[in-house]
Protein backbone atom coordinates (compact mmCIF):
# COMPACT_ATOMS: atom_id res chain seq x y z
CA UNK A 1 0.00 0.00 0.00
CA UNK A 2 2.77 2.27 1.13
CA UNK A 3 4.87 1.51 -2.36
CA UNK A 4 1.41 2.89 -4.49
CA UNK A 5 0.77 5.51 -2.53
CA UNK A 6 4.61 6.65 -3.16
CA UNK A 7 3.79 6.31 -6.80
CA UNK A 8 0.96 8.44 -6.78
CA UNK A 9 3.18 11.20 -5.40
CA UNK A 10 6.36 10.47 -7.63
CA UNK A 11 3.42 10.80 -10.52
CA UNK A 12 1.58 13.59 -9.36
CA UNK A 13 5.36 15.52 -8.50
CA UNK A 14 6.43 14.70 -11.82
CA UNK A 15 3.61 15.67 -13.84
CA UNK A 16 3.36 19.12 -12.56
CA UNK A 17 7.33 19.76 -13.07
CA UNK A 18 7.49 18.35 -16.67
CA UNK A 19 4.30 21.09 -17.44
CA UNK A 20 6.37 24.03 -16.18
CA UNK A 21 7.49 26.82 -18.12
CA UNK A 22 10.54 29.44 -18.90
CA UNK A 23 8.71 32.85 -19.76
CA UNK A 24 10.90 35.67 -21.40
CA UNK A 25 9.88 39.11 -20.49
CA UNK A 26 11.04 42.02 -22.75
CA UNK A 27 10.86 45.43 -21.32
CA UNK A 28 9.24 48.27 -24.03
CA UNK A 29 10.78 51.40 -22.97
CA UNK A 30 11.64 54.79 -24.49
CA UNK A 31 14.82 53.42 -25.63
CA UNK A 32 13.40 50.69 -27.80
CA UNK A 33 11.06 53.01 -29.40
CA UNK A 34 7.74 53.58 -26.97
CA UNK A 35 6.70 57.27 -27.27
CA UNK A 36 5.96 57.54 -23.60
CA UNK A 37 6.21 54.93 -20.68
CA UNK A 38 4.27 57.38 -18.56
CA UNK A 39 0.21 56.76 -17.94
CA UNK A 40 -0.75 53.79 -20.44
CA UNK A 41 -3.29 52.04 -21.34
CA UNK A 42 -3.48 48.84 -23.07
CA UNK A 43 -5.59 46.37 -25.51
CA UNK A 44 -5.18 42.98 -27.42
CA UNK A 45 -6.28 42.83 -30.62
CA UNK A 46 -8.12 40.18 -32.38
CA UNK A 47 -4.34 38.55 -34.02
CA UNK A 48 -2.47 39.37 -30.22
CA UNK A 49 -1.22 42.83 -30.89
CA UNK A 50 -1.20 44.84 -28.23
CA UNK A 51 -2.43 48.50 -28.81
CA UNK A 52 -0.41 50.92 -26.09
CA UNK A 53 -2.13 54.31 -25.87
CA UNK A 54 -0.29 57.58 -23.82
CA UNK A 55 -0.13 61.10 -23.54
CA UNK A 56 2.18 60.79 -26.69
CA UNK A 57 -0.08 58.30 -28.97
CA UNK A 58 -0.23 54.90 -29.87
CA UNK A 59 2.40 51.98 -30.36
CA UNK A 60 1.78 48.42 -31.48
CA UNK A 61 3.83 45.74 -30.33
CA UNK A 62 3.34 42.59 -32.40
CA UNK A 63 5.84 40.63 -30.38
CA UNK A 64 8.74 41.11 -32.27
CA UNK A 65 8.68 44.79 -33.94
CA UNK A 66 6.88 48.11 -31.84
CA UNK A 67 4.94 50.85 -34.57
CA UNK A 68 4.01 54.25 -33.38
CA UNK A 69 1.07 56.25 -34.06
CA UNK A 70 1.22 59.95 -33.21
CA UNK A 71 0.00 63.24 -34.80
CA UNK A 72 1.07 64.53 -37.07
CA UNK A 73 2.48 61.62 -38.94
CA UNK A 74 -0.21 60.91 -40.90
CA UNK A 75 -1.85 58.73 -38.54
CA UNK A 76 -5.34 60.54 -38.67
CA UNK A 77 -5.41 60.89 -34.79
CA UNK A 78 -6.91 64.28 -33.51
CA UNK A 79 -5.21 64.03 -30.61
CA UNK A 80 -2.01 62.30 -29.00
CA UNK A 81 -3.38 62.05 -25.09
CA UNK A 82 -4.86 59.02 -25.33
CA UNK A 83 -6.93 57.83 -22.48
CA UNK A 84 -8.83 54.84 -23.25
CA UNK A 85 -8.32 52.41 -26.06
CA UNK A 86 -10.12 49.12 -27.07
CA UNK A 87 -10.69 46.48 -29.10
CA UNK A 88 -14.12 45.32 -29.79
CA UNK A 89 -15.24 41.56 -30.62
CA UNK A 90 -15.51 42.58 -34.33
CA UNK A 91 -11.71 43.97 -34.46
CA UNK A 92 -12.67 47.28 -34.06
CA UNK A 93 -9.91 49.44 -32.37
CA UNK A 94 -11.54 52.32 -30.39
CA UNK A 95 -9.40 54.95 -29.08
CA UNK A 96 -10.56 58.06 -26.47
CA UNK A 97 -8.61 61.29 -26.35
CA UNK A 98 -10.08 64.22 -25.02
CA UNK A 99 -10.93 65.79 -28.12
CA UNK A 100 -13.28 62.75 -28.58
CA UNK A 101 -13.99 58.79 -29.46
CA UNK A 102 -12.18 57.80 -32.92
CA UNK A 103 -12.31 53.74 -34.49
CA UNK A 104 -10.16 52.02 -37.26
CA UNK A 105 -11.65 49.23 -38.53
CA UNK A 106 -10.33 46.64 -41.11
CA UNK A 107 -6.51 46.23 -41.94
CA UNK A 108 -4.24 48.13 -40.01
Amino acid sequence: MIRYLFLLFLGCFTSKVSIAQNYVFRHLTTTNGMLSDLRICLTEDRIGRLWIGSEEGINVFDGYQLSSYSKPDNSALSDNNITNIFCDKQGTIWVSTPSGVQYKKGKY
